[in-house]
C-alpha cells in the first residue's frame, strides 16, 4: 500500500499520477470553461456600451443580444456538476482532505 511504504520511488510515483490527473482534469476541461464562462458573461456589458442607443434598426438586435447574454451559461459534467475553476479547487480541497482522513486511519490502526 503506498500509504505504508518508505521507498521514495513509489511515493513519488504515486504523487505524479495524481498531479497529472489533476492538471489534465484543469487544463482540457475547467480552465476552457471558466474562460468560455467569462467571456459570456462579458458580452451583455459589451453590448451595452457599444452606444446601441444612437443606432436603428440594428438596435433591436443588439437588445436581443444584451437579453440572451444574461442568461447564466453554464456547461456541466454529465448535467450534474458545473465545469468551472470552483468545482476543480473543490475537488483538490476534498481529494486532499480524503488523502489525510486516509493516513490517519492508517497511523491510528498501527
Amino acid at each position: 500500500m503506498i500509504m505504508r511504504t518508505q521507498d521514495p520511488r513509489i511515493i513519488a510515483e504515486g504523487g505524479l499520477h495524481i498531479l497529472l490527473a489533476l492538471y489534465m482534469i484543469a487544463f482540457c476541461y475547467c480552465i476552457p470553461v471558466q474562460n468560455m464562462t467569462d467571456e459570456i458573461a462579458n458580452v451583455s456589458v459589451s453590448a451595452y456600451f457599444s452606444n446601441w442607443q444612437n443606432h436603428s434598426k440594428k438596435t433591436k438586435d443588439i437588445i436581443i443580444v444584451i437579453l440572451a447574454a444574461q442568461k447564466k451559461f453554464e456547461i456541466t459534467a454529465g448535467g450534474i456538476v458545473p465545469l468551472n475553476m470552483q468545482t476543480m479547487m473543490a475537488a483538490c480541497k476534498s481529494m486532499v482532505s480524503y488523502c489525510m482522513f486516509l493516513r490517519t486511519v492508517d497511523e491510528v490502526a498501527d
